[in-house]
């Protein structure tokens, strides 16, 4: 098998925590409860050129909720490489992030 792909989708939620602020004489305010979560959508796709290596890259789409609206959305990627020489002697590094 040369390639390899997936698609994963995972989040984490936190509900009802206390929100504070400062205000401007250094006081801290109580602004009542708020509720936060992430949700993740990553793809992950990899090739084996060679026996003895494999080039892979991430895509992430990650996307924050705060009181029930979205807040910000952000993307990412890795590109990395998994060298193995010989078996048993495994080297794999993350080419860019």
């Amino acid at each position: 098998m040369n390639h390899t792909d997936r698609i994963f989708g995972d989040g984490n939620d936190a509900r009802d925590f206390e929100q504070t602020t400062i205000d401007g004489h250094y006081d801290i305010q109580d602004l009542g409860q708020t509720h936060f979560g992430d949700l993740w959508l990553i793809g992950h796709y990899s090739y084996r050129i060679l026996p003895w290596l494999i080039v892979g890259t991430n895509l992430k789409l990650r996307n924050e909720i705060r009181v029930w609206q979205r807040i910000g959305m952000g993307f990412g990627m890795d590109l990395g490489a998994y060298f193995n020489p010989m078996d048993h002697y495994r080297y794999g590094a993350v080419g860019l992030s």
